[in-house]
C-alpha cells in the first residue's frame, strides 16, 4: 500500500517527499489510523489533494467520502478532516460540531504552519466537547469521547 501512495504522489506532485505541505510518512499514517479505527463516513472541510482520499480509500474501500456541506443526509461522521491552510479552522470546527457524536474523530492539518493556525489549534483542542486532542505536529487529532472525565492534550514528536 505504501507503494502505491509514493507512486501516486510521485506522479501527481513534484517533490515526493512532500505532498500538499505534508510529508509521505503523514498520509502513510493516515492509512494506518483508518484501518484502526474503520470510519465509514468521512467529510473533508475544504478540497482533497488525491493522496489523501487515496490513502483512506485503500485502507476502508468502502468508506463514504463526502462534503461537510452535504452531511445533512448521514447521521453523524466517523471522521472529519480539516486541512488548517486552506481556510478558517475555527469556522469550518463549529460548523461540524452540529454533527458530532461521541465516536468521531477530526483530523486537522497543517496546524503549526503559521502562528494564526496554531492559537485557532489552541482554541479547537480547548472547546469544552473536545475530550483528548493529539498534537503529532502535522496532523492534530481531536476526539470526542463523553465517557472521559477530564480533558487530555497530548504534544508528540512524529
Amino acid at each position: 500500500m505504501y507503494r502505491e501512495i509514493a507512486a501516486y504522489a510521485k506522479a501527481h506532485h513534484p517533490d515526493k517527499r512532500l505532498i500538499n505541505t505534508l510529508p509521505l510518512k503523514v498520509y502513510q499514517l493516515i492509512y494506518r489510523l483508518a484501518v484502526y479505527f474503520n470510519p465509514r463516513v468521512i467529510a473533508f472541510a475544504g478540497d482533497d489533494n488525491g493522496v489523501l482520499s487515496l490513502s483512506i480509500k485503500k485502507a476502508v474501500p468502502d468508506a463514504i467520502l463526502t462534503d461537510v456541506n452535504r452531511l445533512s443526509g448521514y447521521n453523524s461522521p466517523d471522521w472529519v478532516m480539516i486541512d488548517a491552510s486552506r481556510g478558517d479552522i475555527i469556522h469550518a470546527f463549529n460548523d461540524c460540531l452540529q454533527y458530532i457524536q461521541s465516536q468521531t474523530i477530526m483530523l486537522f492539518f497543517n496546524i503549526h504552519r503559521k502562528m494564526e493556525i496554531e492559537a485557532a489549534w489552541k482554541v479547537v483542542k480547548t472547546n469544552k466537547r473536545v475530550m483528548l486532542s493529539i498534537d503529532l505536529f502535522y496532523i492534530g487529532l481531536v476526539f470526542f469521547k463523553e465517557n472521559r472525565k477530564e480533558q487530555e492534550h497530548f504534544a508528540i514528536k512524529y
